[in-house]
């Protein structure tokens, strides 16, 4: 069966995403109060390559997260697997129990009619 769970891999990227955003904002900011004649597009790309570098510094992180993720899930998945093999052992094994029972109750049955 699986986990019974939606993928979170989309919250990753948006908060991958998100902090993107956060490192613009920051350094727009930054550049705004030391730099305030600094502006259009060159201030824009300039800050959209910092974003890069910093990202980038940080991104073997953020695949980390994803990797923690993976694994998760794929232990998730093994765990509730093993889970339901030892179940369906269980019901095979409660089956047979009650077969016993019946088998023994025919049994006793017949022995109190001799």
């Amino acid at each position: 069966m699986g986990l019974d769970y939606r993928h979170t891999c989309p919250d990753i990227n948006d908060s991958i995403e998100g902090f993107k955003n956060e490192i613009y904002s920051h350094l727009d900011s930054l550049l705004n109060d030391s730099c305030p004649l600094f502006q259009g597009n060159e201030k824009n790309e300039f800050i959209e390559t910092y974003v890069d570098d910093i990202y980038n510094s940080f991104e073997d992180n953020f695949e980390s997260v994803r990797k923690t993720n993976e694994d998760m899930r794929r232990e998730a998945d093994r765990q509730i697997d093993n889970a339901e093999s030892e179940l369906s052992n269980a019901n095979d094994d409660i089956k047979y129990l009650n077969k016993e029972i019946s088998d023994l109750e025919d049994r006793i049955s017949e022995l109190e009619n001799q």
